[in-house]
């Protein structure tokens, strides 16, 4: 028996063996065919007892081969005359004679260390790692069930470990098949309905592994063994997530492995740390990875392949424009990506420029070896593609030319066309996507660009501006809270004939009185189909206006029409039995007109900006002439009477008490309070007529040559001619006070 003692806060120790305990085999031979790890439970038991300064500890049930005569039992006592935390550690070592027995028993061992004077610390042996609380005078027990498991490849010693009836469930790597190519380390183990936390790798694990060239080490880990990746001849990269506590590391574990012409991949916050500690700073290159702060903007890096994300958290003000790349660490970073939290409540951010580098919107779900950090791991489910939610002030997002996955189309965020990717239940969709309306982005109106399939989550998120919205045909999928907030959206045209699939909370927060506008062979499939049911009021959606060549029809715009197009009549007023319309040879904005167009022409509706516009009305001897700038259904109002004058498909009319006036259209109402008798008709039409008065030229056709002694002669320039002569330009004379042509 032999007793080591090492720190400088230890004195001479007292140490007491237990006599050898042969209780019985606990396991045969190795060869017989009834050996197996897997199964096999060990109970290991720990007491630790402390009193002043010292530390009682007793030892049961360890287990070794039953010709054991003693034990090589090595404590330590670190820390504590500079404030740093004490730190205790054991190792037992069994000390055999000349025979080796093939089997095993348990034996105790107890022992007594001086010098410990605070009453918790960090304790280590061959089972446990961690911190422990004593009570002065009080025994604390620490039990290891021991047993062994196997699961896709790997070979594990699980530990059931009790502190004070605290129970924590551990594992160590024992062993891996194929011991090939690029290894991950698992964080977790799932055994019999028990979640086991990865703690150790054992010793030579994957000593002399010629065809392992790379291993990732999940933060989990608290200790790594002698010669775990010794003669490793292949090693490259080695990715590291240990970020405040390194783990205990034997100076063994890289013996013989190149890691000088190797790289190690570390978090990027604690790189200095590594640099400083060996044998990781052995390590030719050590690139930072994880989440760091350049030039104002928090970014993600990635070491594998030298690119990084923008991450979550940035906080910016005014313009902005994100770089293509950044240097960390004499490193240099492609930013080809951005996690959805990157810019998620950044209220000052007036405008974004997007690099062509930067082509993919990140996952950020839990990191799979970091539970507590929020990274990108992958492209995004679209329910979350808006990277931009709360930016308050945002007004516009440019792209720069050339980028392979985004592109913007008048500052609002789509992908590039066809690449987009989006998901409903198990299936998986491409096509061209909406990513970002910015919240303050101004436009009443906004119609999406044909040929885009999908509407990411939030997209138009709690936008204050939107008034009218046009959804084209090609939609096929809208995405959770797509529409949130958008308290003034009043109009929506949807011009998809099949319903896209849309989540119910696509529409939150827009106004009950909204209206849907839908192809009129869908209205039914629309009001069946949650959450379009939803809508206040669902119609049919106005096609482009067709104005025929000579057909009296009607028409009003937001903007001045064009006079060229046709005869424009505006009402003029009563005259005994006639509604009489005089020609406009200047028509205006918002006001009705009948129209007798020169030639065929046709006017979109989608294009012009019908935002906040609901009808104008000119009024004259109790008749009223009211122009409709959307598909408007009417209730016939007591003492009043409709009369449509545009007969065209798209103003409908009949003997329904439910009308409707087709865009762009204007209809008259007749008040039979007025003062015209009616003689007790109930149509105004039996009794009035509807006339067109030409503004006309007021000139007269001349019978006669002029002559110059009997008239006044003027040419077609105002000019007063004196002498008339055969084959004279034509021009104006006045005859009898009146202009006449010739």
């Amino acid at each position: 028996m032999l007793l080591t003692a090492a720190g400088n806060m230890l004195e001479a120790q007292d140490l007491t063996l237990s006599d050898i305990q042969k209780s019985g085999c606990q396991r045969v031979n190795q060869d017989d065919e009834e050996d197996d790890d897997e199964g096999l439970k060990q109970t290991q038991t720990i007491i630790l007892q402390k009193e002043g300064d010292i530390l009682s500890v007793q030892l049961q049930g360890f287990v070794s081969n039953c010709a054991t005569e003693g034990f090589d039992v090595t404590p330590s006592i670190n820390g504590g005359n500079d404030g740093t935390p004490y730190s205790v550690s054991l190792q037992v070592v069994p000390i055999f004679g000349d025979l080796v027995a093939d089997c095993e028993c348990p034996f105790n061992v107890s022992f007594t260390l001086h010098g410990l004077e605070a009453n918790s610390f960090r304790f280590s042996c061959w089972w446990y790692y961690g911190q422990v609380s004593l009570t002065e005078g009080e025994p604390l027990t620490l039990e290891s069930v021991t047993e062994y498991a196997s699961k896709d490849d790997w070979f594990y010693i699980l530990n059931k470990v009790t502190i004070a009836g605290e129970v924590n469930y551990t594992a160590a790597i024992e062993g891996q098949f194929g011991k090939d190519g690029d290894i991950i380390i698992p964080d977790m183990l799932y055994h019999e309905g028990q979640m086991y936390t990865v703690t150790e790798i054992m010793e030579g694990v994957f000593f002399n592994s010629k065809s392992l060239t790379s291993i990732t080490l999940p933060p989990t880990i608290t200790r790594i063994c002698e010669n775990a990746f010794a003669y490793c001849s292949s090693l490259k990269d080695v990715y590291c997530y240990f970020e405040d506590d390194l783990p205990a590391v034997e100076a063994s574990v890289f013996a013989n492995t190149p890691i000088a012409d190797a790289t190690l991949h570390v978090p990027a916050a604690s790189i200095n740390m590594y640099k400083a500690t060996s044998p990781w700073n052995k390590f030719g290159s050590i690139k930072g990875t994880g989440s760091v702060t350049i030039d104002g903007l928090n970014y993600y890096l990635f070491t594998g392949g030298n690119e990084a994300a923008l991450y979550k958290g940035n906080e910016w003000t005014g313009e902005l424009d994100i770089p293509s790349e950044v240097k960390f660490q004499e490193q240099t970073y492609t930013i080809t990506g951005t996690t959805r939290g990157a810019f998620a409540d950044c209220p000052e951010l007036t405008k974004v420029r997007i690099p062509k580098t930067l082509a993919k919107i990140w996952d950020s779900y839990t990191f799979f070896y970091n539970p507590y950090e929020d990274v990108p791991t992958g492209l995004i489910n679209p329910i979350y593609m808006n990277i931009f939610t709360e930016c308050t002030a945002l007004e516009s997002i440019e792209v720069e030319e050339g980028n392979p996955g985004l592109k913007s189309v008048d500052g609002v965020l789509f992908s590039q066309d066809g690449i987009g990717q989006y998901y409903y239940r198990t299936n998986k969709y491409y096509g061209t996507g909406l990513y970002c309306y910015p919240m303050g982005k101004q436009q009443k109106t906004y119609a999406i660009p044909e040929g885009v399939e999908w509407i990411g989550g939030a997209a138009f998120y709690d936008n204050q501006h939107l008034a009218s919205l046009t959804i084209p045909r090609s939609m096929k999928h809208i995405c959770y809270n797509a529409f949130s907030g958008c308290s003034n959206l009043m109009d929506v045209y949807c011009e998809a004939e099949d319903v896209p699939i849309a989540w119910d909370v696509v529409f939150n927060d827009i106004p009950n009185s909204a209206t849907l506008h839908v192809p009129a062979g869908s209205i039914d499939k629309y009001k069946a189909t949650s959450p379009w049911s939803h809508f206040g009021n669902i119609v049919a959606l106005n096609d482009p206006v067709t104005f025929t060549a000579g057909q009296m029809a009607t028409i009003v715009l937001p903007t001045e029409p064009d006079a060229s197009k046709g005869k424009y009549y505006g009402l003029a007023g009563c005259e005994g039995n006639e509604i009489v319309f005089g020609q406009e040879l200047h028509p205006q904005a918002h006001v009705p007109y009948i129209i007798v167009p020169y030639e065929d022409f046709s006017i979109d509706p989608a294009e012009l900006d019908l935002a906040g516009l609901t009808g104008d009305t000119v009024s004259v001897d109790g008749i009223s002439f009211i122009g409709a700038y959307r598909q408007t259904e009417l209730k016939v109002q007591k003492d009043h009477e409709y009369v449509f004058i545009d007969t065209t498909p798209d103003c409908q009319y009949g003997d329904s008490v439910r009308e409707v006036v087709g865009a762009l259209r204007a209809y008259l109402t007749v008040n039979w309070d007025d003062p015209i008798d009616h003689g007790g008709a109930r149509s105004p039409l039996q009794k009035m007529e509807i006339v067109l008065r030409d503004h006309g030229t007021g000139l007269e056709t001349a019978g006669h040559s002029p002559q110059s002694f009997d008239c006044q002669v003027y040419d077609l320039s105002g000019r007063q001619v004196r002498t008339m002569r055969p084959g004279h330009q034509p021009g104006i004379y006045i005859v009898d006070g009146k202009k006449t042509a010739y």
